[in-house]
């Protein structure tokens, strides 16, 4: 993978991989014995395929295809993409299968992969303890165990839903680590076109569908943009990984093939955008790169750094500006100008009043949301998300577990801001992180297993880039098939 074979795993290792496949394989045999969606043999089939000569290839497929294996969640499924994440499984099988031989590389024991198991180890005594509280009140019996019915057919309001929320940030963080532990740098700039051909397509699609199908029905008078998304605000995140992509590819390519599909995406993106009326992503599309300018570029005179300081200072002069004079609105006021969020806020900070060390559980925020709200609102639907990833993690793990959520995040940001010569690519991948980010303080795209998926793999990305040497250009244009360059003799 990197640098050829790797040792075998070791016994814990081993232990691991023995256990998730124990999980995944009744997963799969038990989600095609209820949907009867055989075609996803054919799939697992091409995957084995490409993985013959490594695990590389079919990570490739799989991101291209990732947009559109969406296809067939119900609204009330929304956060569920059952295609999607079988043949995720499958490929963490490929993975695991191929670790065992010494032919693919396992995530190491790190500070940044300690931090996200210290995540996973929180969130799943949550979601455990959190389940048996469900069963226990409502006095239920488990009579149908199946674990592809827990993750594939648990609602938010099911008994068993924060079980399903687990296996979110399970699969997301394995994609994570496989892609940081198996890619090179030329591979992340494969990686990247490969995401921005598929871009085009959704986009193409997306623009169809605006014309063809008018869904304002449903946003109050306006028609939205969503293409193959489940909604417009998903198309919007998905946008904010892309756009920054597109440039960072723009300006680097060196064939006119590569550079015209990264404009296309680029200015195609930027019209979908648009058109998807998201202003949380519109809002993350303005701040990301002022946040990159102030905290991300090196500072290498005295003046930079001391500009850098001013406009940081503005920044919080601005929210601490902003912040007083909402507060001087009245609680109706705030909430119509923020479009409801401003009562969810408070009902997350309610939540955590009410159990300040460990929260209400991973995936409780959905089913108690009614029981929080401020005193005296009326009209408010009982269930609803957060709309801010990091006041849910707040509200649902408590401070331990939003601590472990943010540090893997903070940790390669802080390396990535300290990088002194980061590559066009690089920089790209920050700022998608970063808008990503700013979007998930006004929604919850992030909590949807598709867009979890893009945006870890996105972190992963990120990471690779960062441990590679000789940040400066690219080494090769990127490209999906082998070459062959003649050997000089000496």
């Amino acid at each position: 993978m990197k640098s050829g074979p790797t040792r075998p795993p070791g016994p814990m290792a081993r232990a691991a991989i023995a256990l998730l496949a124990a999980l995944f394989v009744p997963i799969i045999v038990g989600q095609l014995e209820h949907s009867k969606s055989y075609w996803l043999l054919a799939v697992f089939g091409v995957l084995a395929l490409l993985s013959r000569r490594n695990m590389k290839q079919p990570l490739f497929a799989l991101a291209f295809a990732l947009p559109f294996l969406q296809f067939g969640s119900t609204r009330e499924m929304y956060m569920i993409t059952p295609g999607l994440e079988v043949c995720l499984l499958a490929f963490f099988l490929l993975w695991f299968a191929w670790a065992l031989q010494g032919r693919a590389a396992l995530p190491d024991a790190g500070l940044v992969d300690g931090s996200v198991l210290l995540f996973l180890a929180v969130a799943t005594s949550s979601a455990l303890a959190a389940s048996t509280a469900r069963v226990w009140t409502e006095g239920a019996t488990l009579s149908d165990f199946r674990l592809d019915a827990i993750v594939f057919r648990n609602p938010p309001l099911a008994l068993l839903f924060p079980l399903r929320q687990l296996f979110i940030f399970l699969e997301a963080f394995l994609l994570f680590g496989f892609v940081r532990a198996n890619l090179t740098r030329d591979d992340v700039e494969t990686l990247a076109l490969t995401l921005l051909g598929s871009a085009v397509v959704v986009m193409g699609l997306g623009a169809l569908f605006f014309v063809v199908a008018d869904n304002s029905r449903y946003f109050q008078g306006v028609n939205r943009a969503m293409s193959v998304f489940s909604g417009p605000n998903q198309f919007g995140t998905y946008l904010l990984l892309i756009l920054p992509l597109a440039v960072g590819v723009a300006l680097t390519a060196r064939s006119r093939m590569t550079r015209g599909v990264a404009i296309v995406s680029a200015v195609g993106g930027a019209v979908m955008l648009y058109l998807s009326r998201s202003e949380g992503a519109l809002l993350g599309a303005l701040i990301a790169p002022l946040l990159y300018a102030v905290f991300f570029r090196p500072a290498k005179t005295r003046w930079a750094r001391t500009s850098r300081l001013l406009i940081g200072a503005a920044m919080v002069g601005v929210a601490c500006l902003g912040g007083f004079l909402l507060a001087t609105w009245s609680p109706e006021q705030l909430n119509t100008t923020s479009d409801g969020r401003y009562f969810l806020f408070r009902a997350a900070l309610n939540m955590l009043q009410h159990s300040p060390l460990f929260g209400v559980g991973l995936g409780n925020f959905f089913q108690d949301l009614g029981g929080f709200y401020p005193h005296g609102i009326s009209g408010r639907v009982a269930h609803e998300q957060a709309h801010n990833m990091f006041l849910q993690v707040f509200a649902e793990l408590g401070p331990l577990g939003l601590v472990a959520f943010a540090l893997p995040l903070g940790l390669l940001l802080v390396r990535a801001a300290r990088a002194p010569d980061l590559s066009p690519l690089g920089q790209a991948l920050v700022v998608g992180i970063l808008a990503a980010l700013v979007h998930s303080l006004t929604d919850y795209t992030l909590w949807i297993s598709s867009l979890a998926l893009f945006f870890w793999m996105y972190v992963g990305a990120l990471a690779v880039m960062l441990d590679a040497p000789g940040e400066r250009e690219p080494r090769h244009e990127p490209s999906l098939t082998p070459t062959c360059e003649p050997v000089m003799p000496r």
